[in-house]
């Protein structure tokens, strides 16, 4: 009979338990990137095409959000420059209009 070693404690990996059934796993609750850089392993070419042709539709409308989203900002600031130009036009109309006034004003005092 061989004799045990009592004097040093026996150092065991940590059990892993199972997650409860019905439980998400962690790994499938991990969001994969919308754009996938290499296709998987195990994955057929059918599947790698549906899911680059899925990521550049998605690029596509990205695209297409931001072109109009810039398109309404010209269109924003092109609307405030010509409300700015036609403020600034009544307020020059009124100053040329106060001034003749004052002028007509000025004239007929002097009489």
């Amino acid at each position: 009979m061989k004799p045990v070693d009592v004097g040093r404690p026996v150092i065991r990996p940590p059990e892993q338990k199972a997650p409860p059934p019905g439980a998400p796993d962690k790994d499938k609750q991990k969001r994969e990137p919308k754009t996938p850089v290499a296709p998987k392993k195990g994955k057929s070419a059918s599947d790698s095409f549906e899911e680059l042709h899925w990521a550049a539709g998605e690029k596509g409308e990205l695209e297409k959000a931001l072109k109009a989203q810039a398109e309404h900002a010209e269109k924003d600031k092109q609307r405030l420059w010509q409300e700015r130009m036609k403020s600034q036009e009544d307020e020059d109309a009124l100053e040329q209009a106060r001034r003749a006034h004052e002028e007509a004003r000025r004239r007929q005092e002097e009489r």
